[in-house]
Protein backbone atom coordinates (compact mmCIF):
# COMPACT_ATOMS: atom_id res chain seq x y z
CA UNK A 1 0.00 0.00 0.00
CA UNK A 2 3.17 2.78 1.03
CA UNK A 3 4.39 1.78 -2.50
CA UNK A 4 1.72 2.21 -4.63
CA UNK A 5 0.68 5.79 -2.22
CA UNK A 6 4.63 6.58 -2.84
CA UNK A 7 4.05 6.02 -7.24
CA UNK A 8 1.18 8.40 -7.37
CA UNK A 9 2.84 11.07 -5.44
CA UNK A 10 5.74 11.19 -7.98
CA UNK A 11 3.11 10.64 -11.03
CA UNK A 12 1.93 13.95 -9.30
CA UNK A 13 4.89 15.83 -9.11
CA UNK A 14 5.75 14.97 -12.65
CA UNK A 15 2.48 16.30 -14.18
CA UNK A 16 3.31 19.44 -12.10
CA UNK A 17 6.66 20.04 -13.69
CA UNK A 18 5.69 19.19 -16.99
CA UNK A 19 2.77 21.73 -16.88
CA UNK A 20 -0.04 19.54 -19.04
CA UNK A 21 -2.84 18.85 -17.40
CA UNK A 22 -6.28 17.11 -19.65
CA UNK A 23 -7.35 20.59 -19.11
CA UNK A 24 -6.19 23.82 -19.49
CA UNK A 25 -8.29 26.96 -18.43
CA UNK A 26 -8.68 29.49 -21.63
CA UNK A 27 -6.43 27.64 -24.11
CA UNK A 28 -3.83 24.86 -25.08
CA UNK A 29 -0.99 23.26 -23.81
CA UNK A 30 1.94 24.75 -21.19
CA UNK A 31 4.92 23.74 -20.26
CA UNK A 32 7.60 20.71 -21.79
CA UNK A 33 6.62 18.09 -23.37
CA UNK A 34 3.28 18.88 -24.63
CA UNK A 35 3.22 18.80 -27.72
CA UNK A 36 4.71 21.22 -31.20
CA UNK A 37 1.16 21.30 -32.99
CA UNK A 38 -0.16 24.68 -34.28
CA UNK A 39 -1.70 26.39 -31.07
CA UNK A 40 -4.93 28.26 -31.48
CA UNK A 41 -4.96 31.59 -30.77
CA UNK A 42 -6.39 33.05 -27.64
CA UNK A 43 -8.59 35.27 -29.69
CA UNK A 44 -10.33 32.61 -31.39
CA UNK A 45 -11.23 30.76 -28.22
CA UNK A 46 -12.61 34.24 -26.95
CA UNK A 47 -14.99 34.36 -30.35
CA UNK A 48 -16.71 31.89 -28.66
CA UNK A 49 -20.61 33.73 -29.20
CA UNK A 50 -22.15 34.49 -25.38
CA UNK A 51 -25.45 32.12 -25.98
CA UNK A 52 -22.64 28.97 -26.50
CA UNK A 53 -21.99 26.58 -23.99
CA UNK A 54 -19.98 24.04 -25.18
CA UNK A 55 -17.65 25.45 -28.29
CA UNK A 56 -15.02 23.19 -30.98
CA UNK A 57 -12.30 26.34 -31.61
CA UNK A 58 -10.97 24.15 -34.25
CA UNK A 59 -8.47 21.95 -32.35
CA UNK A 60 -10.22 21.60 -28.89
CA UNK A 61 -13.44 21.70 -27.14
CA UNK A 62 -13.96 23.98 -24.78
CA UNK A 63 -16.59 24.75 -22.21
CA UNK A 64 -17.83 26.10 -19.46
CA UNK A 65 -17.25 25.05 -15.89
CA UNK A 66 -18.17 26.89 -12.64
CA UNK A 67 -18.21 30.19 -14.48
CA UNK A 68 -14.88 29.58 -16.30
CA UNK A 69 -13.98 28.77 -19.82
CA UNK A 70 -11.98 25.14 -19.60
CA UNK A 71 -10.77 23.45 -23.40
CA UNK A 72 -9.45 19.87 -24.20
CA UNK A 73 -5.81 19.82 -24.96
CA UNK A 74 -5.18 17.92 -28.05
CA UNK A 75 -2.10 19.08 -30.00
CA UNK A 76 -3.30 19.84 -34.02
CA UNK A 77 -1.38 19.68 -37.14
CA UNK A 78 -4.10 22.25 -38.45
CA UNK A 79 -6.74 23.91 -37.36
CA UNK A 80 -10.54 23.47 -38.44
CA UNK A 81 -13.18 26.12 -38.59
CA UNK A 82 -14.89 26.91 -34.97
CA UNK A 83 -18.20 25.94 -34.32
CA UNK A 84 -20.47 26.15 -31.01
CA UNK A 85 -21.58 22.75 -29.88
CA UNK A 86 -24.49 22.89 -27.74
CA UNK A 87 -25.96 26.54 -27.33
CA UNK A 88 -28.96 28.60 -25.01
CA UNK A 89 -31.00 29.26 -28.18
CA UNK A 90 -32.58 27.08 -30.10
CA UNK A 91 -31.34 26.31 -34.07
CA UNK A 92 -33.51 27.28 -37.13
CA UNK A 93 -35.77 24.03 -38.24
CA UNK A 94 -33.88 23.71 -41.31
CA UNK A 95 -33.74 19.88 -42.31
CA UNK A 96 -31.94 18.59 -45.70
CA UNK A 97 -33.99 17.94 -48.71
CA UNK A 98 -34.87 14.14 -48.72
CA UNK A 99 -34.30 13.98 -44.90
CA UNK A 100 -37.30 11.54 -43.19
CA UNK A 101 -36.02 11.88 -39.63
CA UNK A 102 -34.39 14.82 -38.16
CA UNK A 103 -32.93 16.05 -34.87
CA UNK A 104 -33.20 19.59 -34.32
CA UNK A 105 -30.91 19.83 -31.60
CA UNK A 106 -33.85 19.14 -28.98
CA UNK A 107 -36.41 16.63 -30.34
CA UNK A 108 -36.22 14.16 -32.69
CA UNK A 109 -38.79 14.70 -35.76
CA UNK A 110 -40.27 12.46 -38.12
CA UNK A 111 -41.61 13.32 -41.49
CA UNK A 112 -44.97 11.78 -41.64
CA UNK A 113 -47.24 12.46 -44.57
CA UNK A 114 -45.49 15.59 -45.83
CA UNK A 115 -45.63 17.31 -42.55
CA UNK A 116 -43.00 17.22 -39.72
CA UNK A 117 -44.42 15.36 -36.52
CA UNK A 118 -41.27 16.10 -33.64
CA UNK A 119 -41.63 15.16 -29.91
CA UNK A 120 -41.74 17.98 -27.21
CA UNK A 121 -39.25 17.54 -24.95
CA UNK A 122 -38.85 21.31 -23.35
CA UNK A 123 -34.78 21.79 -23.50
CA UNK A 124 -32.71 24.65 -22.09
CA UNK A 125 -29.73 23.40 -24.12
CA UNK A 126 -29.25 23.10 -28.19
CA UNK A 127 -26.46 20.42 -29.99
CA UNK A 128 -26.19 21.15 -33.46
CA UNK A 129 -29.07 19.81 -35.87
CA UNK A 130 -28.62 16.47 -38.34
CA UNK A 131 -30.37 14.26 -40.27
CA UNK A 132 -30.59 10.82 -38.72
CA UNK A 133 -32.37 9.40 -41.84
CA UNK A 134 -33.00 9.84 -45.47
CA UNK A 135 -35.41 8.76 -47.53
CA UNK A 136 -34.47 8.48 -51.25
CA UNK A 137 -31.34 8.10 -52.00
CA UNK A 138 -29.51 11.91 -51.75
CA UNK A 139 -28.62 13.28 -55.20
CA UNK A 140 -25.11 12.36 -56.22
CA UNK A 141 -23.18 15.17 -56.70
CA UNK A 142 -19.50 14.78 -56.21
CA UNK A 143 -17.45 18.04 -57.11
CA UNK A 144 -15.20 18.87 -59.87
CA UNK A 145 -11.75 17.91 -58.21
CA UNK A 146 -13.48 14.67 -56.38
CA UNK A 147 -11.68 11.49 -56.77
CA UNK A 148 -13.78 9.34 -54.09
CA UNK A 149 -16.96 9.77 -53.07
CA UNK A 150 -18.92 8.31 -50.06
CA UNK A 151 -22.76 8.70 -52.10
CA UNK A 152 -24.91 8.28 -48.08
CA UNK A 153 -24.42 4.28 -48.84
CA UNK A 154 -21.80 3.09 -51.15
CA UNK A 155 -18.72 4.11 -51.81
CA UNK A 156 -17.60 5.51 -55.02
CA UNK A 157 -13.87 5.68 -57.19
CA UNK A 158 -13.48 7.41 -60.68
CA UNK A 159 -11.85 5.87 -62.80
CA UNK A 160 -11.00 6.62 -66.43
CA UNK A 161 -13.46 9.27 -66.08
CA UNK A 162 -16.45 7.36 -64.84
CA UNK A 163 -17.69 6.54 -61.42
CA UNK A 164 -17.55 3.30 -60.05
CA UNK A 165 -19.18 2.72 -56.89
CA UNK A 166 -20.37 -0.57 -54.62
CA UNK A 167 -23.95 -2.01 -55.11
CA UNK A 168 -24.29 -2.20 -51.34
CA UNK A 169 -28.35 -2.26 -50.97
CA UNK A 170 -29.47 0.60 -48.09
CA UNK A 171 -32.40 1.31 -46.24
CA UNK A 172 -30.92 4.73 -45.06
CA UNK A 173 -28.25 7.07 -45.81
CA UNK A 174 -25.25 9.18 -44.77
CA UNK A 175 -24.55 12.47 -45.36
CA UNK A 176 -22.57 12.62 -48.59
CA UNK A 177 -19.69 13.46 -48.78
CA UNK A 178 -16.08 13.30 -50.95
CA UNK A 179 -13.11 11.21 -49.27
CA UNK A 180 -10.76 11.70 -51.46
CA UNK A 181 -9.28 14.79 -53.40
CA UNK A 182 -7.44 15.41 -56.74
CA UNK A 183 -4.29 17.05 -55.28
CA UNK A 184 -1.16 18.23 -56.42
CA UNK A 185 1.97 17.42 -54.31
CA UNK A 186 5.15 19.62 -54.01
CA UNK A 187 8.44 17.68 -54.27
CA UNK A 188 9.84 16.26 -51.62
CA UNK A 189 6.51 16.34 -49.46
CA UNK A 190 6.68 13.90 -47.01
CA UNK A 191 2.87 14.57 -45.24
CA UNK A 192 0.61 16.62 -46.93
CA UNK A 193 -2.87 18.18 -46.04
CA UNK A 194 -5.47 17.45 -48.81
CA UNK A 195 -7.99 19.80 -47.21
CA UNK A 196 -9.95 17.23 -45.24
CA UNK A 197 -7.23 14.13 -44.56
CA UNK A 198 -3.74 14.25 -43.64
CA UNK A 199 -1.06 11.36 -45.75
CA UNK A 200 1.80 10.46 -45.78
CA UNK A 201 3.40 10.34 -48.63
CA UNK A 202 5.41 7.88 -50.48
CA UNK A 203 6.94 7.89 -54.12
CA UNK A 204 5.19 11.43 -54.84
CA UNK A 205 1.62 9.34 -54.25
CA UNK A 206 -0.76 9.53 -50.93
CA UNK A 207 -0.69 5.89 -49.75
CA UNK A 208 -1.84 6.18 -46.11
CA UNK A 209 -4.27 8.68 -45.20
CA UNK A 210 -7.11 9.26 -41.69
CA UNK A 211 -10.91 8.56 -43.21
CA UNK A 212 -12.40 11.48 -42.36
CA UNK A 213 -15.01 12.51 -44.33
CA UNK A 214 -15.71 16.35 -45.38
CA UNK A 215 -18.81 18.15 -46.50
CA UNK A 216 -16.51 21.18 -47.84
CA UNK A 217 -12.95 21.00 -48.09
CA UNK A 218 -9.85 23.62 -47.03
CA UNK A 219 -7.05 24.70 -48.95
CA UNK A 220 -4.53 21.48 -49.79
CA UNK A 221 -0.76 22.06 -48.32
CA UNK A 222 2.10 20.11 -47.61
CA UNK A 223 3.03 20.39 -43.47
CA UNK A 224 6.03 18.00 -43.40
CA UNK A 225 9.16 18.42 -46.11
CA UNK A 226 11.56 15.46 -46.32
CA UNK A 227 15.13 17.43 -46.66
CA UNK A 228 17.34 14.70 -47.38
Amino acid sequence: MRKIFLVLIIFGILLLVSGCDNYLFGRGCKGPGCGVGQEVPISDILKMPEDCVSYYDGCNTCSEFRGELRCTNWDCEFIEEPKCLVSKIKPEFNPPEDCIRYNDGCNVCDLINGSWLCADKSCERFTEPKCWKYGDPPLFNPSKNCLSYDDGCNICHLKKGNWECYEEICKTYREPSCIRMKVTIPSKCKKYFDGCNVCDIFNGELRICTQKGCGEYEEPKCLEYRWI
